[in-house]
C-alpha cells in the first residue's frame, strides 16, 4: 500500500494510523516502537520521523529519548456535531439546534473534549458518492483529526462513510449504525392517555404539513389510530390533518387557518374535543389561528402539542395547553454517552435508542 501513495498521501496515511492508535490507548500511555509504526504504516523511516513530528506539533505524542514514544498526557479528543443547515435555516427548526448546540456546549465543559460545529452541504454533487460534507472536514476525519461525531438529521450515507472511515458516529434525527431519536409514537400515545384524563372523547391529530406533498406522518397516525382503539375511542380521518396526499404550498399558519375554518366552521356538535399536535411550531399557528374563530383552549376544547424543554416557542401559551415534553439534556446526554462508549472501544447494547417525551400539564 505504502509503495502505491505518493509521499504526501504517504505522510497523511501514516499521521491518521498513528494518531488512532494514540486516541485508542489515550493520555500518557506507551506507544508501538518506531519499526512497528512503520511496518504497520507501510513508510519508511523518514515519513514515519515526519509524521510523529507532525504529531507532536499537534500535542498528540511526545518523544523521550531513550524511553520511547507515548500518548501525549493532554491529549484532547476532537468531536465534530455536524448539522443539516435546514436546522439553522429553517425558523421551525432553528430553535431546536439552538437548544442542541447548547447542550453540547455545557457537556464538553471541563472535559478533554475539543468541540468543533459544522454543517452539512445541503445536496451531495449530482452522479457522485461523495458524502454530504465539506472537503476540509473530509480531510480531517481522513486524517484521525476527529476522533468523533454527532450528526443531526444528516443522510444516512454520510454517517456510514464516516463509519467506514474508522470514526465513532451517532445520528440524530436520522439512521446511522448507532442513533438516538424521538419516539413520536409514544409523543402520540402520552398526548391521547393527557387528552382523556381531562375529558376529551372526540380527539383530532394535526401533523406538521410536509411541503413535497407527502403522506402525512403515518407512525404518528397509526399510533394515533392504535391509541383511540385500545381506549374504545372513534378515530375520525376527518379530524387528521393533512389529509392523505394534502400538499402544502403555503405557510403552516395559512394551513392552520385553513383546518380550523373546515373543522370548526361545522356546527358545535361535530367539533373535536380534544386537539392533539406533533409539532410546537404548528401549535403556535393553530393557538393564533383558533384566536381568529374566537374558539378558546379550556373553553371549547383541550389542546395537547409536543414541545422541547427550555424552548420559548409556546411560553405564550403555555398555561392554555398539556405540553408532551422532550428534554434537549437528555437528547445530547444520550448522544454524548454512546459516542464516550464507542471511543472507549466498548459494545453497545442497544445500537438504536429512542427517546421518550414527558407529559406536563
Amino acid at each position: 500500500m505504502g509503495t502505491a501513495l505518493r509521499p504526501k498521501a504517504k505522510l497523511d496515511h501514516a499521521c491518521a494510523l498513528v494518531s488512532q492508535i494514540a486516541y485508542s490507548l489515550g493520555p500518557d500511555a506507551r506507544m508501538p516502537t518506531f519499526a512497528t509504526l512503520c511496518a504497520q504504516a507501510q513508510v519508511s523511516k523518514a515519513t514515519m520521523d515526519a509524521a510523529l513530528g507532525q504529531l507532536e506539533a499537534e500535542g498528540i505524542l511526545s518523544r523521550k529519548q531513550g524511553s520511547g514514544i507515548f500518548v501525549s498526557p493532554d491529549l484532547r479528543q476532537g468531536i465534530a456535531l455536524i448539522c443539516d443547515p435546514r436546522f439553522s435555516i429553517e425558523p421551525r427548526l432553528q430553535r431546536f439546534w439552538e437548544l442542541i448546540v447548547g447542550e453540547a456546549r455545557l457537556r464538553v465543559a471541563g472535559t478533554h473534549y475539543d468541540l468543533a460545529f459544522h454543517f452539512s452541504t445541503l445536496d451531495p454533487e449530482p452522479g457522485t458518492q461523495e458524502p454530504a460534507l465539506h472537503p476540509g472536514l473530509m480531510d480531517d476525519i481522513r486524517a484521525g483529526r476527529v476522533q468523533g461525531v454527532l450528526t443531526v438529521g444528516v443522510p444516512v450515507e454520510t454517517v456510514d462513510w464516516i463509519s467506514e472511515e474508522g470514526v465513532a458516529v451517532v445520528a440524530f434525527a436520522g439512521e446511522g449504525p448507532v442513533s438516538v431519536n424521538l419516539d413520536n409514537a409514544d409523543l402520540v400515545e402520552l398526548g391521547v392517555d393527557a387528552l382523556m384524563k381531562a375529558g376529551c372523547r372526540r380527539l383530532a391529530l394535526w401533523l406538521l404539513p410536509e411541503r413535497e406533498g407527502r403522506d402525512p406522518d403515518e407512525t404518528a397516525v397509526t399510533a394515533f389510530r392504535r391509541s383511540l382503539a385500545a381506549r374504545g375511542l372513534q378515530y375520525r380521518q376527518e379530524w387528521v390533518r393533512p389529509q392523505p396526499s394534502e400538499s402544502s404550498d403555503g405557510s403552516s399558519f395559512d394551513q392552520a387557518l385553513e383546518w380550523t375554518s373546515e373543522l370548526f366552521g361545522a356546527p358545535r356538535e361535530r367539533w373535536p374535543d380534544g386537539l392533539l399536535v406533533t409539532n410546537d411550531n404548528l401549535t403556535r399557528d393553530v393557538m393564533l389561528a383558533l384566536q381568529r374563530h374566537d374558539i378558546l383552549p379550556k373553553r371549547d376544547l383541550v389542546v395537547a402539542s409536543h414541545a422541547n424543554s427550555g424552548s420559548p416557542v409556546l411560553s405564550a401559551y403555555e398555561g392554555d395547553l398539556t405540553l408532551v415534553e422532550y428534554d434537549s439534556a437528555e437528547i445530547v446526554q444520550a448522544m454524548f454517552d454512546r459516542l464516550e462508549t464507542l471511543l472507549g472501544g466498548e459494545p453497545l447494547a442497544e445500537p438504536h435508542i429512542r427517546i421518550k417525551p414527558k407529559v406536563r400539564v
